[in-house]
């Protein structure tokens, strides 16, 4: 019996350490997520070696091991959307009124790969605008992690050439970055936002899902405010205003992850609250009791009427609207990232186990989707959770 080696196994079986370093960078550019580039780049060469009787270059091997890793890249991230979405509908599904709260998962890990997933996709919108030899030369040395001496042999250029080509291209995703996604790039944190004014996001409003929010962001002041022009149409009325002395900014230079900060503590700080009936201010440092608002007011009227408020003896005052308290649980911020286009539907009552609620709902305006949130109107307290398909 002969035996054969194709050009794949050979290229397969003298991958070197550098060259597995190099896949794992280039598995954690495309999956956004570090810790699961190793496995991803395992998966790869696994997938590779089944087919290596389809390598017939050895000089291509490189890319073609890169395409390999893309796919599986793609095919990890949808069914990792997938395994969330079921989890998301499991605990709904199993959750109980009044004593399963603790099961509501912890999603600051998620937070941060989608973050980090969002800007990989402004970087490949700049990195498409560039010429395309310009792109081909960034992406094989900053993504693929290819010594810039490879690079020229591959294209027959001198290394002086492929380092001017790099300095352009970086140059050249600077611009872009500055000037034509100069609003994305601010959003995402690669520029600076303007802390003296205004600035749109590419946030929709969850209130009315019309417009897009406007923010003001000072990190080093821990100060977020952010507000819709079609709602909040009073100039000191806004849709989130956090001032507070915790630092929760300090490595943040960018609205969306500081949104996504506050909601998450909110979500913790304003619900520990309503449980223990007192909440430490964000000014002073001193408990402060909570107040219920609207428990006995009528659903129909104004919506901020209803919600909860700290009172301080340094006479600072914090509030979180019904709205809110429903947008900052662990659900509402998922159905938010799933339906980045939202508007909020009148409250309305029901009787869940007997005691009286208040219901939130959140609709999705370009889907059959809609989150509701059950309170107890007396207490705050949540009872029920349901995400499905909108009426």
């Amino acid at each position: 019996m002969t035996i054969t080696s194709s050009a794949g196994a050979v290229a397969l079986a003298t991958f070197s350490e550098a060259d597995q370093l190099w896949l794992a960078r280039y598995c954690a550019y495309h999956s956004g997520d570090r810790d699961a580039a190793e496995d991803l780049a395992q998966e790869t060469l696994v997938e590779a070696w089944r087919n290596h009787h389809k390598l017939r270059d050895l000089d291509k091997s490189k890319p073609w091991l890169a395409a390999i890793a893309r796919n599986i890249c793609q095919r990890w991230g949808r069914a990792r959307g997938r395994e969330a979405g079921r989890l998301a509908d499991a605990t709904t599904a199993q959750l109980e009124p009044l004593d399963q709260l603790d099961l509501l998962p912890d999603e600051v890990d998620l937070e941060c790969d989608l973050e980090r997933g969002e800007q990989i996709a402004l970087l490949d919108r700049a990195l498409a605008l560039l010429p395309r030899d310009t792109r081909d030369i960034v992406v094989a040395h900053y993504v693929e992690g290819l010594p810039q001496a490879e690079i020229a042999a591959r294209l027959g250029l001198t290394e002086n050439a492929i380092a001017v080509r790099l300095y352009r291209g970086r140059r050249a995703l600077r611009q872009l970055l500055v000037n034509d996604l100069r609003q994305d790039a601010a959003e995402y944190g690669f520029t600076a936002p303007s802390a003296d004014r205004w600035s749109e996001t590419r946030i929709w409003c969850p209130e009315c899902g019309r417009s897009r929010l406007l923010a003001r962001f000072e990190p080093a002041q821990g100060e977020l405010s952010l507000r819709c022009a079609t709602c909040d149409n009073v100039a000191d009325n806004y849709l989130v205003q956090h001032r507070s002395h915790l630092h929760l900014f300090s490595d943040l230079k960018a609205y969306k992850p500081a949104l996504n900060r506050v909601m998450e503590w909110a979500d913790g700080y304003y619900r520990g609250g309503l449980d223990t009936g007192v909440a430490r201010c964000t000014n002073c440092g001193r408990l402060a009791s909570v107040e219920v608002m609207g428990s006995t007011r009528p659903l129909d009227g104004l919506r901020d009427l209803h919600g909860m408020r700290l009172l301080c003896s340094c006479r600072s005052e914090s509030s979180c609207s019904i709205a809110g308290l429903a947008l900052n649980t662990p659900e509402g911020r998922r159905f938010w990232r799933d339906h980045p286009r939202i508007r909020i539907q009148p409250l309305r009552e029901a009787e869940i186990c007997g005691r009286p609620a208040a219901v939130v709902t959140f609709a999705s305006v370009n889907e059959s989707a809609q989150l509701d949130v059950a309170f107890a109107r007396d207490t705050l307290r949540i009872l029920h959770i349901q995400v499905g398909a909108g009426r």
